[in-house]
């Protein structure tokens, strides 16, 4: 570095102009491993030694980047500005969220006034909502946090139906985590989420006796149609795949319990019971009974809330005896739910189980509820606890199996066949 006098000399112009540069895309989230690169550094290392050095230079560059995209995506919310790019508005607003909070400041101001994050934050949350279960809650705050991104989080009494229907054209072009964009169902969805928190704000009723009466009209915006699709099963052959794979399985390391022998116990129990991910690896062995072959799920082991009796055939039977041990859980996991699931996309692919083709275990639950079906309606709807075979045909029960059966057994005239 140049002195001056015996005084450190500031960052020339080329450096000066680096650096803003590495700010800006900073600021639009291009993750610094990337940075260094683009800006002609050797290395990581070299990119943030020069920014220790300069480190006044980067905060304020970042600061003034990050003030910039506050007061743009400000100005874009709630306007037909968020339709041209609803992905890169809600990932700046995110990033500008982010970098407000931790100034103790807020994206958007509320004044006071109540918004829906504020109503859903404050009141539906604690005290209409504290007895859902996690994945309902997280679906709210998705569908609150997309709303306030994408409209600006207006008062209450501000909210139009021109402003749902722009909500509503945006979320489409927002991709997942996966890349993916929104499908009609998820619109649905989230959209549902925004009219159930919109109704607890209108006039009270007798199927809506806690709404607050705030609003006297409640803004609407037709949703799309929905998508129906035929549910995805896992195959017979599938199944016994993974099982003829698990004797290459090493993990989990359960105490008394062999591995191979703890997914065969899974796959065999899922395949017959159709539990969901949750009911499986909450069940504890005191719910068991195995007298009467019974597996009593209390109602905090189900989605619905409602308590299930399953019936454990013999195959199931047989496979948790090979498990048996003194413990508190029926099926034992060590894990969150997306690391058994890297474990259990490890057990498809040693099956040979191509990787579009691979599936999970409500896929399972689906299977089970299709095989049932074609037996008897009724016990399919029981087995998997829902109070409406409607549900149970339209959510679960793929049908083409089933048609084909009962099309080669039709009865055909006998010149049809000479």
């Amino acid at each position: 570095m140049r002195r001056i006098k015996g005084k450190k000399a500031g960052p020339n112009k080329r450096t000066v102009l680096m650096f803003l540069q590495a700010a800006e895309m900073f600021v639009n989230g291009t993750p610094l491993n990337e940075i260094w690169p683009k800006l002609g550094y050797e290395s990581k290392h070299q990119f943030q030694n020069a920014r220790r050095q300069y480190s006044t230079l980067w905060e304020e560059a970042v600061s003034r980047g990050m003030e910039k995209m506050v007061e743009k995506v400000r100005a874009d919310a709630g306007t037909d500005a968020v339709l041209v790019d609803p992905g890169t508005h809600v990932a700046q607003a995110k990033r500008a969220e982010k970098w407000i909070e931790e100034k103790g400041g807020k994206l958007f101001p509320t004044d006071g006034k109540m918004t829906l994050s504020t109503f859903y934050f404050e009141h539906y949350l604690p005290d209409i909502l504290f007895e859902a279960t996690a994945g309902t809650k997280i679906s709210y705050k998705v569908a609150v946090k997309k709303w306030a991104y994408l409209t600006g989080d207006p008062p209450v009494e501000l909210i139009t139906n021109s402003m749902l229907a722009t909500f509503r054209d945006a979320l489409p072009k927002i991709s997942g985590r996966r890349g993916l964009k929104g499908s009609p169902n998820t619109v649905r969805s989230i959209l549902q989420s925004i009219y159930t928190l919109l109704g607890k704000l209108g006039p009270a009723g007798p199927r809506n006796r806690d709404a607050l009466g705030i609003l006297q009209t409640i803004p609407w915006a037709r949703p799309p149609r929905k998508d129906i699709k035929l549910p995805v099963i896992a195959t017979e052959e599938q199944i016994a795949a993974c099982y003829e794979a698990a004797a290459c399985m090493d993990v989990p390391h359960i105490p008394g319990i062999k591995s191979p022998a703890w997914w065969k116990a899974l796959l065999v129990l899922s395949w017959n019971t159709g539990l969901r991910y949750g009911s499986i690896f909450s069940a504890r062995m005191e719910h068991l009974n195995w007298k009467d072959r019974q597996l009593i799920l209390p109602s905090q082991c189900l989605k619905s809330r409602r308590p299930l009796i399953v019936h454990l055939n013999e195959a199931v039977m047989e496979h948790l005896v090979r498990i048996r041990t003194d413990r508190e859980m029926l099926i034992p996991c060590p894990w969150r739910r997306d690391q058994f699931y890297f474990w259990f996309g490890r057990l498809q692919e040693i099956a040979g189980i191509s990787e579009s083709e691979r599936f999970g275990l409500h896929n399972v639950r689906k299977s089970l509820a299709t095989r049932l079906w074609e037996i008897s309606p009724g016990a399919a709807s029981a087995v998997l606890g829902h109070t409406a075979q409607a549900v149970t045909q339209q959510h679960y029960v793929n049908p083409t199996g089933i048609a084909a059966r009962a099309l080669d057994a039709l009865p055909q005239p006998a010149v049809f066949v000479r």
